[in-house]
């Protein structure tokens, strides 16, 4: 039982990237998809808001779009500042 226990955990481990590993064009291509993503997100917004009048309440917005309140929420937070 002990020899299949540390089997698997071998394995697993195995599996694992190496943090130490990690090049910076990967790096910096995800942070660039995720700026995207959030700029994606305010562009809906504000065609949103643009078309359907500038004020609703964010229950609007999310009902809208169909967007997760929790998206909504943070795209909301950086278009405000």
């Amino acid at each position: 039982m002990i020899v299949i226990a540390s089997y698997v955990i071998h394995r697993r481990r195995s599996r694992l990237p190496d943090p130490e590993d990690s090049d910076g064009p990967e790096e910096a291509y995800v942070a660039a998809l995720l700026k995207a993503d959030l700029f994606n997100r305010e562009e809906k917004i504000t065609n949103f808001l643009t078309e359907n009048g500038r004020e609703r309440y964010p229950s609007g917005i999310v009902k809208g779009l169909d967007l997760p309140k929790s998206t909504v929420s943070p795209t909301l937070k950086s278009l405000h500042e």
